[in-house]
Parts: C-alpha cells; sequence; structure tokens
C-alpha cells in the first residue's frame, strides 16, 4: 500500500473521478441495462452480481434470450471464428497491400503470429463473455494483459462492473471497474501491500477464504508521456492504472501501459452517451408485453386443462375431478345443468397469432433472419443472390460490425505492442509504417491496418458491390441492344477485377498491383515502340532496295 506524501491528494482525485463515472453510469443507464439483463440474460446479472430490485416473479423470455444468443453466436462464428483466417493485417500504403515483397510477407507472417498466439491464450472464450455483453446491454469489455514475463491474456469486465469515458474522437481512454477478491486472493496479487484490515482477516482461517472485498480499478490517460513503444518506465507511459479499495480508498498498485489496456465495444453507440445502446432495447415493451400475454395463455390452458366449475350447494364434495372419474349426480340435478363449467369460453386463436407477431419483431430486432441467411453464404454467391429484404438488414447491422472493427484497431494495436516487447513479432525486419518517429525523436507504434474475412464481413462488402454489379448489367444490355460501344469503354475493367476478387474473399496475389500495371504497360509500350521501329526500318530497307534496283534499271536502259 502506497504511503508516500503525495498519495492523500491522489487518493481524493482518483475516489471522486470514480465515484463521478459510476454515478454517471447509474443515474443514465444502469437501470436500463438491468431490465434488459433480467428479461434477455439473466445469467449476466449473476456475473455482475447485481442485486435486482424487482419482484421475484419477473422471470426472462426464453425467445427474446434465444434470439440474443443468436446474434452472440454470430458474433463468434462470423466475426472471429475459432481456429479460422478472420483478419489479415496489411500495409497502410494501399499500393503495397498486393504482389509478394519483403512488406506484405512482414505483415502475412505478423497476422500468422497474432492468430496463434490469441488461439493459445483465452482470448475466445473472453471474446464470447464481451459479444454477450455487447448483445445484452450494448456494451462490452475485457482487460488486455502481458508483458516481457507473462503471455498474453484476458479478462472480461461483466456488463454493470464498469464505468467509461472518451476522448474527443470517441475512443474510450478511461475506465473503473469494481472487483472482488477473498483476502488470500489479494494477498496474492499485492502481497504486503494490501490493506491492513485485509491483513488481520488473512489471520482468520475462515475469512482468508470466505470474505470479499470490492475493489477498484481506474486507468486514464497520463497527461505527460513518452510515446516509444518499449523500455519506457511505468510512470512515463501513456496511461496510468491504479488499485485500490473501495472501503477506504487505499492506493494499492500504480500500473502504467503503453496502450489503454481495454477493449471496450458498443453495439450502436448512442447520440448522447458513450455507452452503447442494446438491439433489445427498440423491442423491450415487446418483450414485457410477450411476458404477460405467455401468462395469459397459460392461465387459459389451465383453464381448458382444470376447468372451474359450478355446482349445487348439495354436490359439495361428491364431483370426481380425476382422470376417467365417475360422478354420480340426480335427475333435477341433470335438468338444472349442474355441476358446468364457466369462464373457458374464452379462444386461443387470435393469441397465438399475436405471439407470433410479437416474436417475430423480437427476432428482427436481433437480426435473426439476416444472420441465417448469412450462414449459406459462400465464397461462389453472388451479391443478387442476397434476396433485397435481407441485404437491407445487413445494411443496418453493418453500422454495427463496423463501430466493432473501429473499436477493436485499439485492442489490435495493443495485442501486437505485447508481443513486439516479448519478443514474438520481428521487430528488426518491420516495414516504415508500423512505427511513427516523433518530432522528439521517440518511436510510437501506430495502430494497424486490419482487414477481415469473416462472414458479415462478406455480407456486407457483396451488399455494397450490388449497386457496381447492377450499373455493369445496364451498361452490357446497352451495348448489346444498340451496338453502342461508348459506356463500356468508360469501364475500368482492372478496377472491378479487382474490387470483385477483394469483395470474395480471394487472394489478391493473383493479380498485378499498381505498379506491376504500370510496369507492364510501360514494357508493352516499350516493345511496341520497338515492333514499330522494326517495321518501318523493314519497310525502309525495302523500300531503299527498291529504288536501288530502279535506279539500276534506269541506268541500263539509258546505256
Amino acid at each position: 500500500m502506497m504511503d508516500d506524501a503525495t498519495s492523500d491528494p491522489l487518493r481524493n482525485e482518483l475516489k471522486r473521478l470514480s465515484q463521478s463515472l459510476f454515478e454517471t453510469y447509474d443515474s443514465t443507464m444502469r437501470s436500463e441495462v438491468e431490465e434488459l439483463q433480467r428479461y434477455i440474460s439473466p445469467r449476466s446479472l449473476k456475473l455482475a452480481k447485481v442485486k435486482s430490485q424487482h419482484n421475484a416473479h419477473d422471470h426472462h423470455l426464453p425467445i427474446a434470450k434465444r434470439c440474443k444468443d443468436v446474434l452472440v453466436s454470430a458474433h463468434n462464428t462470423y466475426i472471429t471464428p475459432t481456429g479460422q483466417k478472420w483478419f489479415s493485417l496489411r500495409p497502410r500504403d494501399k499500393k503495397k497491400r498486393t504482389g509478394e515483397d519483403r512488406t506484405t510477407r512482414w505483415y502475412s507472417k505478423t497476422s500468422d503470429i497474432v492468430r496463434d498466439e490469441l488461439a493459445e491464450s483465452n482470448f475466445y472464450p473472453v471474446n464470447h463473455e464481451v459479444n454477450d455483453d455487447r448483445c445484452t446491454g450494448g456494451t462490452g469489455a475485457c482487460f488486455i494483459g502481458g508483458d516481457e514475463t507473462t503471455d498474453l491474456y484476458f479478462v472480461h469486465v461483466p456488463l454493470g462492473t464498469f464505468a467509461i469515458a472518451e476522448d474527443t474522437r470517441q475512443k474510450v481512454n478511461t475506465l473503473v471497474r469494481r472487483f472482488s477478491y477473498t483476502p488470500q486472493q489479494a494477498f496474492e496479487e499485492w502481497g504486503d501491500d494490501v490493506p491492513e484490515y485485509i491483513k488481520v482477516d488473512l489471520q482468520d482461517s475462515k475469512k482468508r477464504y470466505t470474505e470479499r472485498y470490492v475493489f477498484i480499478h481506474l486507468v486514464r490517460p497520463r497527461k505527460d508521456y513518452r510515446r516509444d513503444w518499449h523500455k519506457v518506465p511505468e510512470g512515463q507511459r501513456p496511461f496510468e492504472g491504479f488499485y485500490m479499495d473501495e472501503k477506504e480508498w487505499n492506493i494499492i498498485k500504480k500500473e502504467g501501459y503503453y496502450e489503454f489496456p481495454f477493449f471496450v465495444t458498443r453495439f450502436l453507440r448512442g447520440n448522447s452517451g458513450v455507452y452503447g445502446e442494446s438491439p433489445g432495447l427498440s423491442v423491450l415493451p415487446v418483450i414485457k408485453q410477450l411476458l404477460k400475454l405467455e401468462e395469459l395463455m397459460d392461465v387459459a390452458a389451465q383453464n381448458a386443462a382444470y376447468p372451474r366449475v359450478f355446482q349445487l350447494a348439495g354436490q359439495n364434495r361428491q364431483i370426481d375431478f380425476r382422470s376417467g372419474g365417475i360422478t354420480t349426480i340426480s335427475r333435477e340435478e341433470a335438468q338444472l345443468g349442474f355441476p358446468r363449467e364457466w369462464g373457458t369460453s374464452g379462444r386461443m386463436d387470435g393469441e397465438m397469432e399475436r405471439k407470433q407477431s410479437k416474436e417475430n419483431e423480437i427476432k428482427g430486432a436481433f437480426y435473426v433472419d439476416m444472420l441465417n441467411a448469412i450462414s449459406s453464404l459462400d465464397r461462389e454467391m453472388t451479391a443478387t443472390e442476397i434476396s433485397a429484404r435481407e441485404a437491407e438488414r445487413v445494411l443496418a447491422f453493418s453500422s454495427s460490425f463496423t463501430g466493432w472493427t473501429y473499436e477493436f484497431q485499439g485492442a489490435m494495436q495493443r495485442i501486437i505492442g505485447i508481443l513486439m516487447r516479448q519478443g514474438k513479432i520481428d521487430v528488426d525486419n518491420a516495414p516504415e509504417d508500423v512505427f511513427e518517429t516523433t518530432e522528439s525523436g521517440e518511436i510510437a507504434l501506430l495502430s494497424p491496418t486490419v482487414s477481415y474475412l469473416g462472414k458479415i464481413s462478406q455480407a456486407v462488402e457483396l451488399v455494397m458491390q450490388r449497386s457496381v454489379d447492377q450499373v455493369v448489367e445496364k451498361v452490357i444490355q446497352f451495348t448489346q441492344q444498340t451496338g453502342d460501344t461508348r459506356m463500356i469503354k468508360i469501364l475500368k475493367p482492372e478496377v472491378l477485377l479487382r474490387m470483385w476478387i477483394e469483395s470474395s474473399g480471394a487472394n489478391t496475389d493473383v493479380i498485378e498491383t499498381e505498379i506491376e500495371t504500370q510496369t507492364r504497360e510501360e514494357q508493352e509500350r516499350l516493345a511496341a515502340e520497338q515492333m514499330q521501329m522494326q517495321m518501318q526500318n523493314a519497310q525502309d530497307i525495302a523500300n531503299a532496295k527498291s529504288s536501288s534496283e530502279a535506279v539500276k534499271n534506269i541506268a541500263k536502259s539509258v546505256r
């Protein structure tokens, strides 16, 4: 535990910042998020260890949970599929993204290294939890750790346990989270730096492993720092981190980070806040209505199976309600129509239609129909094979997917930085565009350019390609019908070919780079000029020979 002279002012500053961030989250998001968790993903409430303030009879809606699970599974399968090549690092200069040279080979090898390291770490199970939070409450987060002595690892930060702030570019650069440790866990993590009251519990054989205390982890940008990608003291790195106990706000440990150590992803970023908007938010009223409707349908089904009965006073305890039971009544009771059912005349036909309609609304909100279409997508599928209706859904989801790719840029930079400092990525032969030299001579690691290769990316590109394909088809039809070739001559075949190959997911090495095309065209031009010169020379020789023969003939005739 820190006890230097500056710890009290710093502790008060960190306490105010942490509490302010949590208070903002509590006032703007917590109620909404917990409601979504309760109806869609009650498991995430347990992960966050949040006590629900609602009645015990509240329960989640199975169809909503299934739709959310489909969307989460799509994130895992179509964006970051385990064991598949779902991304590739690319040069920042577009002219260097194809061909075979030192730069492309380095990026290809580095991509393989990063994929292998992610597979060997706990990235994929943690990423599943992050995606579940993203699809449930709109915002998911995890910590990315690792240094020269510790392998790359990830820690899920459950929804509802963290609060964030962002910079002017809408990138999250501040995060505070709550988590709990037993005294034994705290001692294993921080040793003798734990607060005194925890040291007391360490001596209690029961409390040592059962008592739990809440701790705070706050990371924020540092005002004065060095941008070098390695060999920088912790106190001079771009981001600073603090571990504190929430009971007394003692600063237990300080840390420094070269990159922001958290990956924070938002499903759709809200216009007025820093947190994401859940896909389930738009259908939350529908979810509540459907829960009520199912309760009413359950009551109606119970009434049909166990009907209410009118009976005469004298028939009390004489009616056999058992299956196959026999009840004996008098002639007079039969004439009066007793016993008889009552209140069981309600019809369920209309309610079933309403139920189906509301379930379809929930499926639409979670993109279930679109994801079913993408599940059959393959490399040979053309843009026109995606129906117009599903194409609209793909475009609607593309904003969320684009947001994910933008936010994962920072995570990829963090991952590459860790692997470089561990010596697992070849730094000596790294291309120039990997680093940036500042005016003060510092060498900073730049955010990489990442190309995503999953089915979501393919579907988005195919839909975006549809408009180009439609134009090309119209130009071809016009040319065939009119014989006028002016329009088709304006099209650039090289550009179209490159676009089709890239959108299909095929390796672009099968076509020339722009430099290679320029070189080939120059060689062809020189060859054509040389051929023209040779033909001209041959013609000149032939003309000269013909002239010589003519002169000789004239001379002979003169003689």
